[in-house]
């Protein structure tokens, strides 16, 4: 408890150390035992006109209004049957595998039960006798007193039959006109009741046992004059030909004149299997009777001072739960027996480390007139399920007892012939009542909480551990070493949920063989697969490391790259910096006066007299402007003048070309002369470059000029081949 709170946070560590998360102590659950049942049982109060079993259980027929009844075994009552569908009650019924076949009393019609609704034979069947093997096959003795066998519809089986009894497929007897015949090879055979006695036997009733055995109820008539017939019963085993008079025990005939006596008689004698037999009087009264022999309850009572259950195992067959084992921290504790006659199944379970029980639910059977049929373990981690559930009874849920681990079992068995079963059955658990907020919160981070409880456990703590496991080494057989012996027991690394140990070779070559068969090798890792995906991106940026790569831009000296030189000319103007001063105004509140108005009232003058259109008239009168009006001369002198003017500019022209040509050649020859110029002075003589940048351009430019001299010579050798 202390070291999960060590590594919890406060408020649950305050929790945790408030709880009692284990208790030493362990504490005894209530169980369950089986209630058994007494050796004759008579039922006053239920009247039946039918009575019928299989595996389905005891099915009847109720006198009073013909409804269909069913017998609870554990609460040894019986309890009426649905009948949505029927029209009417029913008079007779036979519970088969999975259905239950009847008759109804009205029409004498035959009519099917699937565990819901009840419907008309899709055949249309009408009888007066039904029965139903273990396999589900029904018989009938139709209205013309014949046997039929269900199939693809009902076939005529060729004998006339006053009751049957079914076994399985072509497995059946019947009685006839008080004789015994029985279905064997496809053929009828008569069978003897009683043979080598000095008595007649008549047989009037026929019932099939879950083993294939027949009983037949008739009655006897002795030949030595008595004059009352005394009613019997005689066994046919399976496979013989002769049956076998019951003389003494509850089913014998001192046994039977008790139940039923004169005038009153036996109209049923129904086996149902484990020595369970219901009895049926003319008067309507119905009577259980259990021949089964039951040995005085043992008790058991074993649990472990410490740890909890790492396993339990079951054992059971169709009758009831025959062993249950439970193995705590290497001790086992097995309550009941597994040997005897009969098909056992099994079924083991390995509990989770910390798994609790939440609860547990009991079944009981018939075995050994009472005993456990079934078991349900709710664990937190899942539940469990063992035997068989027939009839339900369901114990509290355990849920107080959260966090209680199982830690022992108790009970008591008792003995039925050569078997063994369960008869009572309870569990010891260790725990205590902790919090569920707790347990969550632990569940929840049960990583983290783990790998505080491994690092905190001693060597002798993880040997004691160890020490339940064994080890083969590679190349053994059978021969396995416990795990402890190879390991030490200090752990070197916790990953995740698991711890590590130091191994011990037992040899060195084995370590080596070890170590050689995990080396990794070309052929181990496989064939490298390289693959290259484009991707749409909005664009890639890079940023390379100072100091660790030259990512920096070649410099091209025939491109302007130094700006240092010819810094910018034009530069934003300073921002000013802010002013602080209050701005605040003096508001001049005097009143401007009005301008003077510009509006003047002036002197209209008066308009000159006109003088001078006399003097325009003479002018353009006397004048000679309208006699060349084509301009003729004028032309002609304008023209002479353009020719000579063209003849001169083409002059002027060449002369210009000339001295343009001389400037450029100037020009050029100034330009080379300023990069020599300024080679010299980047790279005085006899000196090292004074800057690598510039170095770096120029051995740049110089092999491009001379990829670009290479690029020409073999162009030009290209176009001279």
């Amino acid at each position: 408890k202390e070291v999960l709170a060590a590594v919890a946070p406060a408020d649950w560590a305050k929790l945790m150390r408030e709880t009692k998360l284990v208790r030493s102590s362990a504490r005894k659950l209530n169980g369950y035992t089986a209630v058994t049942a007494p050796e004759k049982q008579v039922f006053d109060d239920v009247k039946l006109i039918d009575l019928a079993a299989s595996s389905m259980g005891v099915y009847g027929v109720r006198k009073s209004d013909g409804a269909p009844v069913r017998f609870d075994p554990v609460a040894q009552r019986w309890y009426p049957l649905p009948t949505t569908g029927l029209s009417g009650g029913l008079k007779c019924i036979a519970p088969g595998k999975g259905q239950v076949w009847a008759i109804l009393q009205s029409d004498d019609r035959v009519v099917l039960y699937d565990g819901t609704t009840w419907k008309l034979d899709p055949a249309g069947a009408s009888a007066r006798k039904i029965a139903c093997g273990a396999d589900g096959t029904p018989y009938l003795i139709g209205m013309n007193g014949t046997i039929y066998q269900r199939g693809n519809g009902w076939q005529d089986m060729k004998a006339d039959a006053d009751d049957l009894a079914v076994i399985g497929r072509d497995r059946l007897w019947y009685c006839w006109q008080g004789k015994l015949y029985e279905r064997s090879g496809g053929a009828w055979v008569e069978r003897v009741a009683g043979q080598g006695t000095s008595s007649t036997f008549t047989m009037n009733g026929l019932a099939a046992a879950p083993d294939g055995t027949i009983w037949a109820l008739g009655q006897v008539q002795s030949t030595s004059g008595a004059q009352n017939p005394t009613q019997v019963l005689v066994t046919f085993e399976p496979g013989a030909q002769n049956g076998t008079l019951m003389t003494s025990g509850p089913l014998g005939v001192p046994e039977l004149a008790k139940t039923a006596p004169p005038p009153d008689k036996l109209l049923d004698v129904l086996p149902v299997g484990n020595g369970e037999f219901w009895l049926r009087t003319s008067k309507g009264q119905l009577i259980r009777v259990q021949t089964a022999p039951r040995s005085t309850p043992a008790p058991y009572d074993g649990k472990s001072d410490l740890g909890s259950a790492s396993k339990i195992d079951v054992w059971w067959d169709d009758e009831g739960i025959r062993s249950v084992l439970l193995v705590v921290s290497g001790q086992t504790f097995r309550c009941g027996d597994t040997s005897g006659s009969g098909i056992q199944q099994h079924a083991a379970y390995a509990f989770e480390a910390g798994d609790k029980l939440l609860s547990v639910d009991y079944w009981a059977g018939p075995a050994a007139r009472g005993s456990l049929s079934g078991l349900r373990l709710t664990m937190q981690s899942r539940v469990l399920d063992f035997g068989s559930a027939v009839g339900s009874t369901a114990i509290p849920d355990l849920t107080e007892d959260a966090a209680g681990a199982l830690c022992g079992l108790h009970g008591s068995t008792v003995t039925t012939g050569s078997r063994t079963y369960i008869a009572s059955l309870g569990f010891h658990v260790r725990g205590d009542q902790v919090p569920q907020l707790v347990l969550d919160h632990l569940n929840d981070n049960r990583r983290h909480y783990s790998q505080a409880v491994w690092a905190n456990l001693d060597e002798l703590t993880l040997s004691r551990i160890l020490a339940n496991y064994t080890y083969t080494p590679p190349g053994g057989k059978d021969t396995s070493v416990p795990l402890g012996a190879q390991l030490d027991p200090k752990p070197v690394a916790v990953t995740g949920n698991y711890l590590g140990f130091r191994w011990n070779f037992a040899t060195e070559q084995e370590r080596e063989d070890w170590v050689k068969a995990r080396q990794q090798d070309n052929s181990a890792l496989g064939k490298e697969l390289t693959s290259v995906v484009g991707i749409a991106t909005n664009g890639v940026f890079a940023e390379a490391v100072l100091g660790r790569a030259n990512s920096a831009e070649k410099i091209d000296l025939t491109r302007f790259w130094n700006w240092k030189e010819s810094p910018i000319p034009i530069l934003p103007t300073d921002i000013a910096p802010v002013g602080t001063g209050a701005r605040a105004r003096e508001v001049d509140v005097k009143v401007t006066p009005l301008a003077p108005s510009e509006a003047r009232f002036q002197t209209i003058q008066a308009l000159p007299n006109p003088t001078g259109m006399d003097e325009a008239l003479r002018t353009v009168a006397a004048a000679n402007m309208f006699r060349d009006m084509s301009g003729m001369a004028e032309v002609s002198k304008v023209l002479s003048k353009g020719v000579e003017l063209a003849a001169g500019n083409d002059q002027a022209a060449a002369q210009r070309a000339t001295e343009a040509m001389k400037t450029a050649a100037e020009h050029m020859q100034k330009m080379a002369q300023i990069a020599l110029d300024a080679v010299s002075k980047a790279v005085p003589a006899g000196q090292a470059a004074g800057s690598l940048s510039a170095l770096g351009g120029m051995l740049n430019q110089s092999k491009n000029g001379t990829d670009s001299k290479n690029g020409t010579d073999a162009k030009a050798g290209a176009d001279a081949g």
